[in-house]
């Protein structure tokens, strides 16, 4: 991606926006979302090795991964500075997942009604779009 970055910069801010319009586009799903309780329980869950392996099928990740290069790792960065980057990367975002998805259970219990559940919906879509700003802003 470097070499890329490196002789087509327009990737590099064109990317920026791919990945904060298709985080909009997530937002608006949040927003739109019914929140029913109920509806997680028709699914079988997967198991965490079952979970962690289909993430090469999760169109996220794969936004997730060229956006955290195009907004973090500076054009031209050696293989050193690739490689510290992926494991802070990795260090950073698999705790935070991890609790992301135990809290998602125990606040799926908390919230008892429509209302909660989209002012809940409302305030993470707003923090998701949030969370993208800085990565806009770089140059």
């Amino acid at each position: 991606l470097s070499a890329i970055f490196h002789t087509f910069p327009l990737v590099y801010q064109g990317l920026k926006y791919v990945g904060f319009a298709y985080i909009l586009y997530m937002a608006f799903g949040i927003i739109r979302s019914s929140g029913i309780k109920g509806s997680l329980s028709l699914a079988k869950p997967f198991g965490f090795f079952k979970a962690t392996g289909a993430q090469w099928l999760n169109p996220k990740a794969w936004i997730v991964v060229p956006s955290f290069v195009a907004g973090y790792v500076p054009v031209g960065a050696g293989i050193a500075t690739i490689s510290l980057s992926y494991l802070i990367f990795i260090v950073v975002t698999l705790p935070g997942a991890m609790a992301w998805a135990a809290f998602g259970q125990v606040l799926g219990s908390l919230f008892k009604n429509e209302k909660q559940r989209k002012i809940f919906n409302y305030l993470m879509a707003i923090l998701l779009v949030a969370s993208m700003v800085p990565v806009v802003l770089m140059h």
